[in-house]
């Protein structure tokens, strides 16, 4: 989810994702966020269900995050606090399950 200082997190109150240094975020025709892959493929739109490595750091962990990532460091500290989940390079957007009832 989009929060209202403008950080994707994992659910309300949640972690905030750092996505991989080679990947970027855009807004669709919709006002719909998304975030591309280094080859501008959208992986993921802020709603959708989706599998990714990593784990979640907590606040002190913040040493991790390269420079070059979605947010930035200085971005994440000043706008995005409280803990943080840095994503593994493979993104799948996943399609939800449902039963037969």
């Amino acid at each position: 989810m989009l929060d209202e200082q403008g950080c994707l997190r994992l659910n309300p109150g949640g972690d905030v994702v750092v996505w991989p240094h080679d990947h970027s975020a855009d807004v669709d025709a919709r006002g719909r966020v998304r975030i591309r892959d280094g080859k501008g493929r959208v992986v993921a739109k802020v709603g959708d269900n989706v599998a990714v490595g990593g784990g979640e750091v907590g606040d002190r962990g913040i040493g991790f995050v390269d420079p070059g990532s979605v947010p930035s460091k200085q971005e994440l500290l000043e706008r995005c606090p409280g803990r943080y989940y840095p994503s593994g390079d493979e993104v799948t957007s996943v399609k939800e399950y449902t039963t037969g009832n």
